[in-house]
């Protein structure tokens, strides 16, 4: 059932994702899916995403849909390096493994310890979103040669 919710959640973001939506925007609207699934059942939720988390890596089952979604944050990293959001240079694999780690931290901060409500892990999501992308983007031609 997981599976397929999740390839759904998949179809929807990317027929709903333009090219020109910034990256924050996007990865909220595909990771808000996700929090509105959770919260449906959120005793549920928890259990399947323990499956996620903390269970050995099976690549056949789960792993081929975490690949899935790997892929499509992928796709958003790299649709925003192509308009410029983004360095360049930046490595798409390395920046969505990254990004992504926000979205899993704060459902585990929700779900799984009950540290922050849903509403504070969207809030919380979406600034540390915010920031690491704020990182990531091309630097003014004066700013990157004082660095150097």
């Amino acid at each position: 059932m997981f599976q397929d919710e999740s390839r759904r959640i998949f179809a929807e973001a990317r027929a709903e994702t333009d090219a020109d939506t910034p990256l924050v925007d996007a990865l909220m609207q595909l990771f808000g899916r996700f929090l509105d699934f959770y919260a449906r059942d959120p005793a549920l939720s928890a259990a399947i995403l323990r499956e996620f988390f903390f269970r050995p890596y099976e690549p056949e089952a789960l792993g081929a849909l975490t690949r899935e979604y790997g892929a499509l944050v992928g796709d958003f990293v790299a649709a925003a390096r192509a308009r410029g959001e983004l360095r360049s240079e930046l490595p798409v694999a390395v920046a969505a493994s990254a990004l992504f780690a926000h979205y899993a931290y704060w459902v585990q901060a929700w779900l799984g310890s009950r540290l922050v409500s849903r509403e504070d892990a969207t809030q919380r999501m979406r600034e540390a979103l915010q920031l690491q992308i704020e990182g990531l983007r091309p630097q003014p031609e004066s700013t990157t040669r004082k660095r150097r």
